[in-house]
């Protein structure tokens, strides 16, 4: 990773870090992922809007082409891993923190928010997204103030990230719109998300989310597997090894005990037999194998 590579890859994760203060963030001239290679799962809902070039990645082990004037809305906790980047790539994006985004998906949110955990990209017109953009300054605008200066910031935030979403909605094509309707597993797949999400730390066995759904242990798997190509224990093993991976990589501020924990492992040893099994290191020496990840307690 160059040196560049690495200043960019780390204002990414302080602006992240900083959004639980400030609620949102806008990120411009983006031109590269957050990650160079493997998987990467964010906590933040982060909405794209593609201004050149294209981007393809794995969402949840299905392939999306991102293209130039694309809109992509990425909810909370979904698994994407880059495949390609054009040279040529430059987006902008807002990231939003969760406290928000579950303030706003009972909001404008509600009527495609199920659309898009499965769905999460559609295409607009230049002049479209140029109309778009005129909101996400305003947006970028208000979450750049200070409390002490405008003390109704989140009221004013959350008005304009619905007015965002109002026009965006407006302007999806009607093969989006007339495609709103998801199919019984993309809807048991989204549900398994949320619940992995909220409940990884407590439960981590297939059988308890199959629970969860009124579904036998049986027939949820096999429902799984048809829409990613992996069985739901899979998926739930892959997902969390995707967790690990991404707080041993940007965490330097938790050691492998506390991130252990925070992932709900009892014990440090068995957090690093299940790391172990599935990258064949330790997670000190996946932190060890790039010094360019800044990590100051190990």
């Amino acid at each position: 990773m160059t040196e560049v590579e690495c200043m960019k890859k780390f204002e990414w994760e302080r602006v992240v870090r900083d959004i639980h203060r400030r609620e949102l963030a806008v990120l411009r001239n983006v031109d590269r992922l957050p990650v160079d290679k493997g998987d990467f799962i964010s906590r933040d809902m982060v909405v794209v809007i593609n201004l050149a070039g294209h981007a393809e990645v794995l969402y949840d082990m299905q392939r999306f082409t991102f293209h130039q004037w694309n809109v992509a809305v990425v909810c909370p906790n979904h698994m994407i891993a880059p495949m390609e980047l054009s040279p040529d790539y430059n987006a902008v994006l807002m990231v939003i923190s969760p406290e928000l985004y579950e303030e706003m998906r009972h909001r404008t949110l509600a009527h495609n928010h199920i659309m898009y955990h499965s769905r999460p990209q559609f295409a607009l017109t230049e002049e479209q997204v140029r109309k778009a953009m005129k909101i996400v300054d305003v947006i970028e605008m208000i979450s750049q103030t200070d409390l002490q200066q405008m003390p109704n910031r989140h009221e004013l935030l959350a008005y304009m990230f619905d007015v965002f979403f109002e026009v965006i909605a407006m302007y999806q094509p009607e093969e989006y719109k007339a495609n709103s309707s998801l199919d019984k597993n993309e809807m048991l797949f989204s549900s398994f998300c949320e619940l992995l999400a909220k409940n990884y730390r407590d439960h981590k066995t297939m059988t308890w989310y199959a629970e969860q759904l009124h579904l036998t242990p049986k027939y949820f798997s096999a429902q799984i597997q048809r829409i990613i190509g992996k069985t739901a224990a899979d998926w739930i093993q892959e997902w969390l090894l995707t967790r690990a991976k991404n707080l041993l990589d940007t965490r330097g501020d938790m050691n492998i005990q506390e991130i252990s924990q925070s992932l709900g492992f009892d014990e440090q040893a068995s957090f690093t037999r299940f790391f172990r099994r599935g990258t064949g290191l330790s997670p000190r020496q996946w932190r060890e194998r790039d010094k360019s990840v800044p990590v100051d307690r190990v």
